[in-house]
């Protein structure tokens, strides 16, 4: 039945396997919106927008089914974070034609999202500003995400304290989105109390919202409010780990930074990756640490199992040429298989 099928395809797409959910989705005898839904899902979580645009396009080309409001805002946030504003205004007018957009703010919503996604945040502050709707937490929390991923951290703070004053209960998505915006400025006084908050409303602390809050906290330079907290988390992720790991490298702490790299092989089920590995050597580089940098550097591929990318030469460079060895730093220079910029 087409609901197993739907199944399968949902199955392999959520796992990144888009090129088995594309041979199912051809295998296919029918298509309905469920299967065309599942699809553009894959290629949105796998971060190729352009692809779930163009199952999008596909679909209306195709002409077997009507997209629905999954659809619609779907190819809104694809739009959005493909940089392709003018596909999402068509998009957008294809809903209200379809009489979605006048009875769904969640589509207003994601209109607004997908232009600030697109790094217009005027046109999206627009949107917000002219919603005709109630305006619920979402689209609030949807504007301040928008200001902060495009570095307008304190646009993002004085909408917080707008929807505060106007009445709007803060969620937990809310407060992750605060506390980027205060580690983007950094801002560790709005920060204490947006933590206060949380603790006052008895919101969990789960692997995301904590790991905010170790970032903002890191990023703010009080590193014991991090690490006290970092300590009481109950999971770390791979982002929890880098967030303390970047903290104390920002402050040069190189033994503290290899010391959490080292508790991060033996308690966690995360392994480092690039970043980690990039932020430690800019620790060692600027705490006067060569050696242990240079064995971190030896041990990435035999141990750590990570490729030797452009970055990492870049920080093994800044490393060398910090520490006086300018002769070790032009031989890298030379024989990285990458051309220097």
């Amino acid at each position: 039945s087409i609901v197993s099928w739907n199944s399968m395809l949902a199955a392999y797409a959520q796992a990144g396997h888009l090129s088995a959910a594309r041979g199912i989705f051809r295998a296919m005898p029918r298509h309905d919106v469920v299967t065309w839904n599942a699809l553009a899902s894959g290629y949105r979580d796998a971060g190729e927008p352009r692809g779930a645009v163009e199952v999008y396009l596909t679909m209306l080309l195709d002409g077997a089914c009507r997209p629905d409001r999954v659809s619609f805002i779907g190819a809104l946030d694809a739009c959005g974070r493909a940089g392709n504003i003018l596909c999402g205004e068509s998009i957008h007018a294809n809903a209200v034609e379809a009489g979605f957009a006048l009875a769904s703010p969640i589509l207003w919503t994601a209109m607004l999202a997908a232009h600030a996604a697109a790094g217009d945040v005027d046109a999206a502050r627009y949107l917000f500003d002219g919603m005709p709707y109630e305006r619920s937490v979402v689209p609030w929390t949807a504007m301040m995400a928008g200001y902060s991923q495009n570095g307008h951290g304190l646009d993002a703070l004085r909408l917080f304290r707008t929807m505060d004053l106007e009445g709007v209960a803060p969620n937990r998505v809310t407060f992750i989105t605060v506390l980027d915006a205060c580690s983007l400025v950094p801002a560790f006084t709005p920060g204490r109390i947006v933590h206060g908050e949380i603790l006052n409303r008895g919101i969990p602390l789960d692997v995301v919202l904590g790991t905010s809050l170790v970032g903002m906290y890191a990023q703010c330079g009080h590193l014991e409010y991090a690490r006290d907290l970092f300590d009481s988390l109950p999971v770390r992720s791979l982002i929890s780990w880098n967030c303390m790991i970047s903290g104390y490298a920002r402050g040069g702490h190189a033994d503290q930074c290899l010391d959490l790299l080292q508790s991060m092989q033996i308690e966690s089920a995360a392994s480092p990756c690039r970043s980690t590995i990039i932020s430690i050597l800019f620790a060692c580089s600027h705490g006067g640490a060569l050696d242990r940098g240079l064995e971190l550097w030896r041990s990435m591929e035999m141990d750590l199992a990570i490729d030797r990318e452009f970055d990492h030469y870049v920080s093994l460079l800044d490393l060398l040429c910090r520490s006086g060895k300018m002769e070790f730093a032009r031989d890298v220079l030379e024989g990285m298989p990458y051309e220097p910029d």
